[in-house]
């Protein structure tokens, strides 16, 4: 495949994929071998109309090398549109001790980063992780949360 023939989807399938792996794999250090790692999932909606991205999560996880049930186990919640309820599904999730969490969009992201500073927190896709200071800066976020967001409201002013 050619950058140039890339689509939307595969970019953030691809792109997602490897934000998610680098947290896996900068921790192995400290982890047994063959041990399982664990991939803790929120995601905002239901998982009937949502669930294409947890699939195209586990394909792009696949392509790096983690198979489900081989050497990875992912968990995933939905809170199914109801916002009050990320913060404690955020919170079942991280009682597990994931090595990694996925949150999509910020919101679940910000929800886990209520309850962690040490779990790194990985970000699929929304907006506004420095409006809701959860990140310091696009270029060097800090702490323990990175991933992918749309700079679609901060490229738009720079645009006119």
């Amino acid at each position: 495949m050619q950058f140039g023939q890339l689509n939307r989807r595969e970019f953030i399938t691809l792109f997602g994929g490897a934000a998610i792996s680098w947290p896996l794999t900068s921790r192995a250090q400290q982890d047994r071998p063959g041990r399982m790692k664990h991939v803790a999932v929120l995601m905002q909606g239901a998982e009937q109309t949502m669930g294409s991205r947890l699939e195209a999560l586990r394909a792009g996880l696949r392509e790096l090398g983690y198979i489900e049930g081989q050497n990875i186990r992912l968990t995933a919640r939905w809170n199914a549109g109801e916002l009050d309820r990320l913060s404690d599904a955020a919170a079942e999730l991280l009682r597990d001790q994931p090595d990694v969490f996925v949150g999509a969009p910020v919101l679940a992201a910000v929800a886990a980063h209520k309850h962690t500073r040490t779990v790194p927190i990985v970000i699929a896709n929304g907006s506004g992780p420095l409006q809701a200071g959860i990140a310091e800066s696009y270029a060097r976020p800090g702490g323990n949360v990175t991933g992918v967001v749309n700079l679609g409201e901060e490229l738009t002013s720079k645009q006119l």
